[in-house]
Order: C-alpha cells, then sequence, then structure tokens
C-alpha cells in the first residue's frame, strides 16, 4: 500500500500543479490593451490591462508589471492627458522591482525628457529629422513594423517640421492618418486630424476637419 501511495504522489506531482495557463498570456493581453485603448474601446482596455497586470504580479515579474504602467501613462500622454496615478503606480512597481534598468527609456519619456538612453532606432530617425532629411525619414518610418511606434513619430516629425516646412509637416500627418485608419486607431486619428485642422489655413477646410473629428468622437467607448 505504501509502494501504491508514493506511486501515485509520484504521479500526481508531474499534473496536479501545473503553471495557471494565464501567466503566459500576460505579455498578448499588454498588446491587447494597447490596441483596444487606441481604439477607444476604454472599459475593455482596462479590463485586459489589469488581467494583464495580475499575470505579471503572480509570477513575481514588478518590472513587466511597471512597464504596464508607464506604457498606458505614456499612451494617454500622446493624447495630452497625464495620468499622475499611473505614472507613480509604475514608480512604485519598478522600485519593487530592483530598478528595473531595462525600461530606463520608456520612463525618461514619461517624465517628458526623451533625450537620454535612445535606441540606435531613435538616434537614426532623429539625425534624419535633425538634418531635415525628410523624404529619408518618411520613406524609413512608412517601412516601419513597429505601427504605434511609426504613428507616435511621424506626429513627433509634425512637431520639429511645422515651423519651416508645412508641406511635409501634413505629408507626415497623412501617414499617420493611412497607419491609424488601417488599425482602427481612434484615438490617434483624433489627435491626427486635430493636428492636420491646426494646420489648416481656409476656414471652411479647418471646420470641416473639426467636424471629422468630432464625428470620430462619437464612436469612442468611455467607461461610465
Amino acid at each position: 500500500m505504501t509502494a501504491l501511495l508514493s506511486g501515485c504522489v509520484s504521479f500526481y506531482d508531474k499534473t496536479v500543479y501545473p503553471p495557471a495557463s494565464e501567466l503566459k498570456l500576460a505579455e498578448s493581453w499588454r498588446h491587447e490593451f494597447v490596441n483596444l485603448y487606441l481604439q477607444g474601446r476604454f472599459c475593455e482596455a482596462k479590463n485586459q490591462f489589469e488581467k494583464s497586470i495580475r499575470a505579471f504580479l503572480m509570477q513575481d515579474d514588478f518590472c513587466s508589471a511597471a512597464e504596464n504602467y508607464a506604457l498606458f501613462h505614456n499612451l494617454k500622454m500622446y493624447s495630452d492627458v497625464r495620468d499622475n496615478y499611473l505614472f507613480e503606480t509604475a514608480l512604485k512597481l519598478r522600485k519593487l522591482g530592483g530598478g528595473c534598468p531595462e525600461l530606463e527609456a520608456l520612463f525618461s519619456c514619461a517624465q517628458d525628457d526623451c533625450r537620454g538612453e535612445i535606441n540606435s532606432k531613435d538616434a537614426y530617425y532623429r539625425k534624419l529629422l535633425s538634418g531635415k532629411d525628410y523624404p529619408k525619414f518618411l520613406k524609413a518610418v512608412s517601412g516601419e513594423d513597429d505601427k504605434l511606434y511609426a504613428s507616435v513619430y511621424l506626429r513627433k516629425a509634425v512637431r520639429l517640421a511645422v515651423l519651416e516646412n508645412r508641406g511635409w509637416a501634413k505629408r507626415f500627418l497623412e501617414e499617420a492618418v493611412k497607419i491609424d485608419s488601417a488599425r482602427g486607431w481612434v484615438v490617434f486619428l483624433c489627435e491626427d486630424w486635430s493636428i492636420m485642422a491646426d494646420l489648416e489655413e481656409g476656414t471652411e477646410a479647418r471646420e470641416n476637419m473639426l467636424e471629422h473629428v468630432r464625428m470620430l468622437s462619437t464612436i469612442l467607448q468611455p467607461c461610465d
């Protein structure tokens, strides 16, 4: 009987306590939350965000949880919405995670200082923009695999180009609209067309663009 029980224990030890299936979904839930947020489906996005946080914390991965909060903060900041709670929570989790040096660039941008700790791609794009090589920049960013990165960078380029070359600024916005509309990123589309309206000199055309923004805003789904 003892031998039989020990055999059963050995057998069940291999199968009864597997890792929770949700643990391996933490990363995909993060991507889903970003996509849903940009589509203006805010409640669904919040749900995926919280599921991802829980899955990361269950694995004692405080750095990934901190990354979620910093990413959410930055997404809101792209639309000129500052959420101090998100940023402060990100800082707290980062500290609990031991500092998370791999998140330095993300946190620098969250504090409106993206000058340091940039990667080679950032450095290349910035070099093109500072050198006013707009055709080369547009070609490079249009072929960018990370479309979120490309969309955000195009609006950064608009702000750099607009003072001296409104024509290129509009072309950058048109490319951003192409990326954002293909993915249903309504939050960014509202931003794109608002900037486009600011660049437009004709009163009627500007009002049409602002009406464009108002219509897009009607399909946003805020949490009640």
